[in-house]
């Protein structure tokens, strides 16, 4: 965990993915998103880092508003888009999880942001493209 220049926060990914940097409104510190909040799911709330009880005690609950520096969509070190201005959120959502089956793949695509549009599920597309792979290449090497 960061605590910078730059300091770690986790939240849902679904509505701030992995990598989005941030500013609370007022405060000179950069966030970054680089941990997953599993109770955070659907709360639009981000928990930030502090490294010690006294410190997180002190800071306690509060309602900031944030700028969005940037949005990295596919995470770090991958191809991302830059919020600017006074931008913020998506344009379009979309969430891909991969299991170890094709049966276990999830594929969800909202065409806004995920707490204004609700997804879409084309799973069972991505399970059959996943599966037809697989097929092909196990017939390939058996030939």
């Amino acid at each position: 965990m960061k605590y910078g220049a730059i300091r770690s926060a986790a939240a849902d990914w679904s509505r701030y993915p992995l990598g989005t940097k941030f500013r609370m409104v007022g405060q000179p510190h950069v966030y970054v998103i680089d941990d997953y909040g599993s109770a955070l799911v659907g709360t639009d709330t981000i928990d930030i880092y502090k490294p010690n009880l006294t410190m997180m005690k002190e800071w306690g609950v509060r309602e900031i508003d944030i700028e969005i520096l940037e949005c990295t969509t596919t995470g770090p070190g991958r191809p991302s888009i830059a919020v600017t201005e006074k931008a913020y959120g998506t344009v379009s959502s979309t969430l891909i999880s991969l299991g170890v089956k094709p049966r276990d793949a999830i594929y969800q695509y909202s065409n806004g942001s995920p707490d204004e549009s609700k997804f879409e599920d084309y799973s069972p597309l991505l399970r059959d493209i996943l599966s037809r792979g697989l097929r092909e290449s196990r017939t390939k090497a058996e030939v």
